[in-house]
Parts: structure tokens; sequence; C-alpha cells
């Protein structure tokens, strides 16, 4: 059993970069120009939320 589970903001995060992922992929797949780039810019917002976790996360692993 895990002695810890992620956090809400944790799942938050994954759940909205998940959904950008999705929205993106349909965007493209209709072939509207516009819908894809907004949908991209998206993306790449709910990215940088993504990377952020994970540095925050790795300074917290270098403490053990």
């Amino acid at each position: 059993m895990l002695s810890a589970m992620a956090d809400d903001g944790t799942r938050q995060t994954l759940k909205l970069f998940g959904v950008a992922v999705t929205a993106f992929e349909e965007a493209v797949g209709s072939g509207s120009g516009d819908a894809a780039r907004k949908a991209e810019a998206e993306l790449r917002t709910h990215l940088k939320d993504l990377i952020a976790l994970i540095e925050r996360l790795s300074e917290r692993a270098a403490k053990l």
C-alpha cells in the first residue's frame, strides 16, 4: 500500500494536461487552423504547469 498519494493539485494538473492534449488532437483532426492554434497555446500553458510540478517534485526528492 502506498503511504502517500498524490495531492489534489497534482491530480488536477495532470487532468488538465490530458484534457488539453485531447482538445489539441481533436482540433488538428477537425482541420481548423484557428482552433488548432488556440488548443496548442492552451496545451503549452498546461505543459509549463506540468514542468513546474516536475521541478517542485525533483527539488523535494533531492532533499530525501
